[in-house]
């Protein structure tokens, strides 16, 4: 049996209806020894919270009206009236036979509660009327709900901390301090508006850039076809060169041919000679001709693709039209009634 000799009430424990564990039996027995010896040296905030644990352990009817004396010393007005009501209540609870065990302690519980429920100070906390549905009360960290908004509560002397906590709005927080016997109402306030973080801003990547030659289709197979032309007249230069040899070859070999007729008197060999080599400077006598026609004409071809491109893909640029010349070409034919050869002559 738990035993509290300093105290006037001479407290003796009585079983609960609920069993406890034997370890934890043990331990409230621990600890409520360690709790009454320190509110004998006037600890009570080390012994308080001692006992309430023991009572925890193992709920004892002893054990509970120990706690209330010990809040009732330690100055905890509102407290201490309840932990006095909860014993009453629980003595109400025993067996008869137990209930004789507990003597004077109904009576001095009744007559404490009564005293402390008188001297308690009690708290009034307004809430605005337009606060958000969501908002949420709280004194000294513990939340209330709205049926105590606004009604008058018992609370334990000291300082306490109101705090109102609403969507939108920064914490309004108060603290204040109050006695015994003392009636306080405090109004809370919203705290000031929180505007909304705006929607983070998002920046549109452009789309890659395509890597570009800087020339389109149309350019591009201008320059083809350009080359192409200048090929062309490269070949051109070149066969007119080799009928020109041809042409000297034949006059070397028989002047005056074909023959006779004109007077050339070589021999038959000579004569045939002179043949093959005015045939072939014919034949790359035409093949000149056909490069220096064809070659000015694709030249012009591409160069007109190239400036026409470059227009078409600078939609926007002001581009002055560029007026490109035709290309007269007029075959020539070099060389006397005995051979020569085709060639082309214009203006480019």
């Amino acid at each position: 049996m738990r035993v509290a000799p300093a105290f006037a009430f001479g407290l003796s424990l009585a079983a609960l209806a609920r069993p406890a564990r034997a370890q934890d039996v043990a331990a409230a027995e621990a600890l409520f020894d360690r709790g009454l010896k320190a509110t004998e040296a006037g600890d009570f905030a080390t012994g308080c919270p001692s006992i309430e644990e023991s009572y925890r352990l193992d709920p004892r009817a002893g054990t509970l009206f120990t706690l209330a004396e010990c809040e009732n010393k330690r100055g905890r007005t509102a407290t201490a009236a309840t932990r006095y009501e909860d014993y009453i209540s629980f003595f109400g609870r025993l067996p008869a036979d137990q209930q004789t065990k507990q003597g004077e302690r109904p009576r001095i519980a009744a007559e404490q509660r009564d005293a402390l429920r008188t001297r308690a100070p009690r708290l009034t906390i307004g809430v605005p009327a337009n606060v958000p549905a969501d908002a949420k009360v709280s004194r000294d960290g513990v939340d209330l709900s709205k049926p105590t908004w606004g009604v008058a509560l018992p609370v334990d002397p000291g300082e306490r901390v109101i705090r109102l906590e609403a969507a939108g709005h920064a914490p309004s927080e108060k603290r204040i301090t109050i006695a015994d016997g003392q009636r306080l109402d405090v109004q809370l306030e919203l705290g000031a508006a929180i505007e909304s973080a705006p929607p983070p801003t998002t920046t549109a990547t452009p789309p890659p850039t395509e890597t570009s030659s800087g020339l389109s289709g149309v350019q591009t197979a201008g320059l083809v076809i350009g080359g192409v032309g200048v090929v062309g007249l490269g070949l051109g230069a070149v066969f007119g060169i080799v009928t020109m040899g041809h042409v000297s070859e034949a006059e070397t070999t028989c002047k005056g041919l074909p023959g006779e007729a004109n007077g050339c008197a070589v021999s038959p060999d000579d004569r045939a000679d002179g043949n093959a080599s005015l045939d072939a400077a014919s034949t790359t006598g035409l093949v000149s001709t056909i490069g220096f026609i064809a070659g000015p004409a694709l030249i012009a071809t591409g160069l007109v693709m190239v400036l026409a491109g470059g227009e078409s893909e600078t939609a926007s640029a002001h581009v002055r039209p560029v007026q490109v010349r035709p290309v007269h070409v007029r075959p020539v034919f070099a060389g006397d009634h005995r051979g020569g050869f085709l060639g082309a002559a214009g203006r480019f």
